[in-house]
């Protein structure tokens, strides 16, 4: 017998190309209500024609699919109303009545002028029963469409295109089923699940009240409700509802119809991420006299939410289905791989074994085959897909194969294939497309059947995110360009509240805090406009994760390894601008500014698509803030727990890219037209935290005022110098970015000069010793993280729930005393603590940094706010602080040459350049600055950070005008 490897690979069906080529629509999955009423009826016409089996399958999970998509989608604009008052309802439950007569009087004219055309649709929505109980029945059955079935289907429809329907409603787009589009389940796993229902309860003539909170919930609901029919269980209802948003009138009378004292009720929901749709809905069911013993809820778990109990009450029983008893997962270990290749190998000619699994040597006769394979490795490797599974929702079911081809002759060929979920129904299509488009990129492919591509498996390696090469780069810009060029979409399913994709939540919700964290929401559909206006990009199915672990060096080829689930549907983030992945490579691979450089010029080379210059800063601070709560999350409920240092690492390194990439936006809008500054200059130590910098987007950065500030003194020639708390990198960043010749960092411990070249340590030997023993100390402690920027001082916090806090100071004084650590002093902060050199402090680094210039006698200047600014105050000539500086300091007027402004923040930061600096006025603000092109990216962003600095009654009036930000008559 000879082995040898495959060295023709199989060639992809052209059944299977014949079939997928239908939907390529599928690419992007958020479907208005006439796309799915278009393609629902293609799907019925089709079904005739399709010869295999498994395509009359797929078509039958499609109809179903579609039909519950569009129900739906209809209830949702039924219920919706412009003018929701549910989170006020949440935050003042005791005036819960009050709140809703107000939502109710403050709808009426829109229900009112909707009325007619509302009641319209209501009983259209009626009607459209009939479809989903008769789909959701042919799909159980597996059988065939009868032509009374495709009678049905195709005369529904058209009652759907002949009513003269409001244009919002027939523009509406789908919510995703993300059960079935992100998270593996398919709908034999809701079946199981009322399996064992019925393992639990002993059905007689008890009357049965199915509810799912929308959107899974408009899935599963009615696919058990049919399933009971089908198993005889009469006296079986079903509704969906939103709890979020809390019960609309036609929600109530439904429930109030269908609910009573002797009801059973089974919940059902998609994997609960914090069980809160579940509580929500059984505190809404309460109301009707339902109680906690008369609840079942049916819930698949994720094993990132093992631990997550959707129930409210103890009473209430939860039948819980785990990933291993997914149909999928199930899949995976019967060997359904084997079918598949049998298409392929005529059994005749070859015999089929696998290596590793112990259900093969049952079913099958290896032949001795099983000596020439690696049962360990297998093993080894599906053991570690499974644990995978922890890092997160996004991660998906995948098998790895090693299969042997023996053939009459003797010879045997060694085959390596993983399978891996993709979706389910027409919702894992794109997997297929895009495979197709992306070939010489992708792992090579063979099959897409029940949801799960199998693919060829790569032996190589994973690329070296530290040593990326300019060909690296190239071939990473190349895959985006290649995305942008063969997955283009039709439309950009964004620009259309309410159904903004995740992604545009996050944008809207960095964009809009300048106007304040819940007022700012009135902004939401004004800033959306806005973006619509300035970004005319053609919309692509991006990649979304372009990250090292992603990409496979094999064969002298840099290969993507998943390259279909990092898009649509949650947690995923809708976006469709090849920009973000652009905005991913650089934060992924921590790129230089040089490198930066050189992947966006080779973009803009290929596609002439200069925009992305304007437009890519909003994509980083997305990505970033994405990363930045994703890891504050797991590290919070410690997911994975062998990976919680390198969770941190991420985190910083979040945390400091926003940072970084506002200070880039802002320094490179500092036009050049100004006098060079010199040591020989004034000289002025600038506080960061409160002074340049706020946290008007959610992470520190500086305002218009504080941007106008630092222009003027570099136009007046004037020294800057940062003296900060923050770490040496973080220094090295601002210097760089703003032009900044020194700075001083982490309390006074450290000074750079020579343009970052020189680093002058002010701390001693045993300082540094005692910090080493501190280190160490705190990594021991339980929970405790440290900041790896801080290289002089150390910066420890824990993770809270929404950002990090702070050790008790008690406990930070104990670790002083017990290990003698007399060298080093203690600063306490909400979100973090300091360990400092006790001889270090911001006045002796600014006389240090004096000397070190050999500045002359003009006056030295300083600013801050804090009371570790007050040595720095004291030790300058003239020091300043804004009005919201702290007591302490204010108390010092008098005793020093300390002037507070009147105004706060970067306005007062603002007021004391402008004292003294000389002339000011004849200096023009565009002088200086670079606001951008009216309608670009740029301006918006120039435009909030105006409103950051802007009063409250400004803002409010911002609110009430909010067609000014359109306009552009913010003025900047």
């Amino acid at each position: 017998m000879k082995e040898t490897e495959l060295e023709t690979k199989i060639d992809i069906s052209k059944d299977e190309k014949d079939f997928y080529s239908n939907y390529e629509w599928s690419l992007n999955p958020i479907l208005t209500l006439t796309e799915l009423f278009i393609h629902m009826e293609e799907e019925v016409r089709r079904f005739d024609s399709l010869e295999e089996e498994w395509q009359r399958e797929e078509s039958r999970i499609n109809i179903y699919l579609f039909a519950c998509a569009a129900a739906c989608t209809i209830d949702d604009y039924i219920v919706w109303l412009p003018l929701n008052y549910q989170p006020l309802i949440n935050i003042f439950p005791k005036y819960h009545i009050l709140i809703k007569y107000l939502q109710t009087v403050s709808n009426l004219p829109y229900k009112f002028t909707t009325l007619k055309k509302n009641n319209s649709v209501i009983r259209l929505r009626e009607t459209w029963e009939a479809c989903i109980e008769s789909a959701c029945k042919i799909l159980l059955t597996h059988k065939s469409l009868s032509l009374s079935d495709k009678q049905l289907f195709l005369d529904k429809i058209k009652l759907w295109k002949i009513n003269n329907l409001p244009g919002n409603l027939l523009k509406r787009r789908m919510k995703l089923n993300e059960g079935y589009r992100c998270q593996d389940l398919t709908h034999h796993d809701i079946i199981k699940l009322a399996d064992r229902y019925l393992q639990f309860n002993r059905i007689k003539n008890e009357r049965i009240v199915i509810i799912g909170p929308r959107t899974a919930g408009a899935y599963f609901a009615p696919l058990i409700k049919s399933y009971f029919d089908i198993l005889g269980i009469s006296n079986v209802s079903y509704a969906t509802v939103r709890p979020k948003n809390g019960l609309a009138k036609r929600e109530e009378k439904r429930l109030s119809a269908i609910l009573d004292r002797n009801t059973k009720v089974i919940l059902t929901d998609d994997y609960t991420n914090t069980g809160q749709s579940f509580r929500l809905l059984q505190d809404t069911i309460k109301s009707f006299g339902i109680q906690p013993q008369q609840i079942t809820i049916l819930a698949p778990i994720h094993p990132t939410k093992s631990t997550v109990n959707p129930a409210s009450n103890d009473l209430t029983r939860v039948i819980q289905l785990n990933h291993s008893d997914l149909y999928k997962q199930n899949l995976f270990e019967s060997l359904f791989i084997k079918d598949v290749l049998t298409e392929y190998y005529s059994t005749d000619d070859w015999d089929i074994s696998f290596v590793g699994s112990e259900r093969s040597r049952q079913d099958f006769s290896y032949n001795n085959i099983d000596n020439y394979g690696n049962d360990s490795e297998t093993i080894k490797i599906n053991s570690e897909l499974q644990d995978h599974l922890k890092d997160g929702f996004q991660v998906r079911l995948k098998h790895f194969y090693e299969i042997h081809l023996q053939n009459k002759s003797g010879d045997i060929i060694t085959m390596k294939i993983l399978g891996k979920s993709v979706g389910w129904g027409w919702l894992g299509y794109h997997a297929f497309l895009a495979g197709t488009a992306l070939h010489e990129f992708v792992p090579e492919f063979i099959s897409l059947r029940n949801g799960i591509l199998f693919e060829y498996w790569l032996d190589g390696k994973q690329i070296d995110s530290i040593n990326i090469t300019s060909d690296h780069l190239d071939r990473i810009v190349n895959y985006i360009i290649a995305r942008e060029q063969r997955l283009k979409l039709k439309e950009d399913p964004k620009f259309y509240p309410p159904d903004t994709g995740w992604g545009w939540l996050e944008i809207l919700n960095i964009l809009r805090r300048p106007f304040g964290l819940r007022a700012g929401r009135i902004m939401n559909k004004a800033i959306l406009e806005y973006l619509e206006n300035s970004i005319k990009k053609d919309p692509v199915l991006v990649d979304g994760k372009i990250h090292p672990e992603e990409w496979f060096e094999t064969n002298n080829r840099l290969i993507k390894l998943d390259f279909e689930h990092h898009n649509f549907g949650a947690p995923n983030h809708d976006i469709v601008d090849p920009a973000f992945d652009i905005a991913g490579a650089c934060f992924e691979f921590n790129l230089s500014k040089e490198d930066e450089k050189y992947i966006l010029n080779a973009y803009i080379n290929k596609t002439g698509d200069k925009s992305i210059l304007d437009r890519i800063i909003l994509y980083k601070l997305l990505y970033a803030s994405l990363a930045k709560k994703k890891i504050n999350e797991e590290i919070y409920e410690k997911r994975c727990i062998s990976k919680m240092e390198e969770s941190n690492h991420r985190f910083i390194s979040s945390w400091s890219y926003l940072i970084y990439s506002m200070n880039s936006f802002c320094g490179a809008s500092i036009r050049n037209n100004f006098v060079s500054s010199t040591p020989d200059n004034n000289l002025f130590f600038l506080d960061i935290d409160g002074v340049l910098d706020s946290e008007v987007f959610g992470f520190q950065h500086t305002s218009l005022n504080g941007l106008y500030g630092i222009a003027l003194l570099k136009a007046k020639g004037i020294f800057i110098i940062p003296n900060t708390g923050r770490s040496i990198e973080h220094v090295k960043n601002y210097c760089e970015n703003y032009g900044f010749a020194a700075g001083i960092a982490e309390y006074g411990s450290v000074i750079i000069t020579d343009n970052n070249q020189t680093e002058f340590p002010l701390i001693d030997t045993e300082t540094i010793r005692q910090l080493s023993i501190c280190r160490k100390t705190l990594i021991n402690l339980h929970d405790v993280f440290i900041d790896t920027n801080y290289k002089y001082s150390l910066r420890a916090y824990r993770y809270s729930s929404h950002r990090t806090k702070g050790l008790d100071r008690n406990e930070a004084e104990k670790i002083i005393k017990a290990f003698g650590l007399d060298n080093l002093r203690i600063i306490t902060r909400e979100d973090d603590t300091y360990f400092v050199g006790k001889k270090n402090n911001k006045g002796i680094a600014l006389i240090k940094l004096k000397e070190y210039l050999k500045n002359s006698p003009k006056p030295v200047y300083a600013m801050g706010d804090s009371e570790e600014d007050i040595p720095m105050l004291k030790a300058a000539d003239l020091g300043f602080t804004p009005g919201n500086c702290i007591a302490a300091i204010k108390e010092l007027k008098g005793k020093a040459n300390i002037r507070i402004t009147r105004a706060k923040n970067q306005n007062g930061f603002l007021e004391a350049v402008k004292e003294i600096c000389k002339n000011v006025e004849d200096i023009k603000f565009d002088d200086l600055i670079d606001p951008g092109k009216a309608n670009s990216v740029r301006r918006l962003i120039f435009m909030l950070l105006k409103v950051a600095d802007q009063s409250r009654i400004k803002k409010a009036a911002y609110l009430i005008f909010k067609k000014n930000l359109l306009n552009g008559k913010i003025r900047i």
